[in-house]
């Protein structure tokens, strides 16, 4: 996985594990609000990482098979490129960009949430069960629809969940995470794989 689908990863799984504080006591506008804020992170993740080559680069955290000298010094280099690219969302995130973007795409009849649709279908069975769970699959002429209605709101909740994953996401929570995600991949792609196997040896 490249970098960049790292860092969608890692704030997906801090907005995951701050859903409670985020719902709890809000009203369904403000839940949603705070819903549209964190995918327009997302959408701002996407736009620097086609402007970073650093976000193209492949992330080597899952690779525990090393000698604990190369481990440790590959975990350290991989740490701090982590939060290099976290410095750079935090400061280069911006709310009116990221609009700018939805409304060309918008025009273009593209997705601008292209990049983490992977994400939210492999959440989607987690997410069915889920006390919280929530639709993250709203047109994004919603989205603008939203900001034109509630602009100053969406932009000061964005700036906020901006902060909050920067200042709160843990390198080696995200590290965990993504192996477990590395690991149910390559089990379900194996059951793919045998499971072809099986039915081309009774054809």
């Amino acid at each position: 996985m490249m970098w960049g689908g790292v860092a969608h990863f890692a704030l997906h799984r801090w907005s995951e594990n701050q859903k409670r504080l985020f719902y709890d006591g809000s009203n369904f506008l403000s839940q949603k609000l705070l819903l549209v804020s964190v995918n327009l992170l997302h959408v701002a993740i996407g736009i620097i990482s086609n402007l970073d080559p650093c976000f193209r680069k492949a992330c080597l955290t899952a690779a525990v098979s090393l000698p604990p000298v190369v481990y440790d010094s590959l975990f350290q280099s991989q740490r701090n490129t982590f939060f290099y690219l976290i410095d750079k969302i935090c400061t280069e995130s911006r709310f009116m960009e990221v609009i700018n973007s939805i409304e060309v795409a918008v025009h273009k009849k593209e997705d601008p949430f292209q990049q983490i649709r992977w994400l939210w279908v492999f959440c989607m069975e987690k997410e069915t069960n889920s006390e919280y769970n929530t639709n993250k699959s709203f047109m994004s002429e919603d989205i603008l629809s939203l900001c034109a209605q509630h602009k100053d709101k969406l932009e000061a909740l964005f700036l906020n969940v901006k902060s909050r994953f920067c200042s709160e996401v843990v390198f080696e929570e995200v590290v965990t995470s993504h192996r477990m995600l590395l690991q149910k991949y390559r089990s379900t792609r194996k059951q793919y794989i045998n499971g072809m196997i099986s039915l081309h040896d009774k054809l």
